[in-house]
This record gives C-alpha cells, sequence and structure tokens, in this order.
C-alpha cells in the first residue's frame, strides 16, 4: 500500500509537469479548473496582457546622495527596480487565492537614465508570459521626459503562511 501511494504521487507529480509545460509552450494561462482532480497548486487564470502601473515622486531617501553624499541627488536602481516590482505585485494581486501573494524570483533591467530630486517615476508591468510555476513581466520605468529603465521580472505565487513557515524552520 505505501508504495502504490508514493507511485500514485509520482504519477500526480509528472503529469503535473507535463501540463506545466504544456501550458507553457501553448503560452495558455494556468487554471485551476482545468484539472481539479490533480490538487494542482495554481492562482486564477490571470491573461496575458495584464497590467499595472504605479508612480512616485523621486525624494532625496531614494537618491543616491543619500547612500553617500559623494554621490549624485539621482534615483538609484533599487528604487526603481522596487517600484517596478510593485507595479507586477499589483497586476496579479486581484487573481491571488485568499492566502496567496506573489514573491519576486528572478529581476533582469537595465537602469538608462537618471531622474532627479521632484520628479515623478511611472513603473509599468505587463504581463508578458508564464513559464512553468513562474510569471514573467516586462517592466519599464519613465520620468517626464524619457523611460529610464526595462526589462524583467519573474514572480511566483506562494501560500504566505507556507512560506513563512520556511522562515521559521531555517
Amino acid at each position: 500500500m505505501p508504495c502504490e501511494i508514493y507511485e500514485s504521487l509520482e504519477i500526480r507529480a509528472e503529469i503535473a509537469s507535463l501540463i506545466e509545460r504544456l501550458h507553457t509552450a501553448l503560452q495558455l494561462p494556468y487554471s485551476r479548473a482545468f484539472y481539479p482532480e490533480l490538487k494542482l497548486r495554481m492562482s486564477k487564470d490571470i491573461p496575458i496582457g495584464t497590467r499595472a502601473e504605479l508612480s512616485h515622486v523621486v525624494e532625496h531617501k531614494h537618491t543616491l546622495a543619500r547612500i553617500d553624499p559623494k554621490l549624485p541627488p539621482v534615483l538609484a536602481t533599487p528604487w526603481m527596480i522596487g517600484w517596478m516590482e510593485g507595479a507586477c505585485y499589483l497586476a496579479q494581486e486581484p487573481y491571488c487565492e485568499d492566502g496567496e501573494t506573489t514573491v519576486g524570483t528572478a529581476i533582469h533591467v537595465d537602469h538608462r537614465a537618471p531622474t532627479g530630486i521632484g520628479e515623478t517615476v511611472v513603473a509599468e508591468a505587463v504581463l508578458d508570459r508564464i513559464d512553468g510555476r513562474f510569471f514573467i513581466y516586462r517592466v519599464t520605468a519613465r520620468n517626464q521626459q524619457q523611460s529610464i529603465g526595462s526589462g524583467t521580472v519573474h514572480r511566483a505565487v506562494v501560500n504566505v503562511k507556507r512560506f513563512l513557515e520556511k522562515i521559521r524552520d531555517t
């Protein structure tokens, strides 16, 4: 009996993996409804092209000069990336089930132009594709004059309770 259960779980995992690969290859959104008997953990359907944006006014605390007064008072790259991730979160949050959220797993971003104190930065995220359990967003940031950064941010849906248990277990 224990071997049968193990084999059943192993087969279920193989089927789930196959389904993930098919969804990725066909660029289909995940859906809990497709295969409920497999008890796959998937967020609600999220359409490719789902988007969100947020804007922030650059303050001194967001600049390189805050890190070291010898540096120029321009937007520091980590802040720009954080705002891009925030836009990704806002885009996907309505599609999470109760007790779920998304977390960043990879960031590939260029920061190409400076932005000074008092300027507004708009960060935008657009769901580009789904790769297995990863949601890949095209991200951009711009100020009033120009694009200042672009790239991709990968996110994954996690169960908050189980995710936080991993911290306690370390």
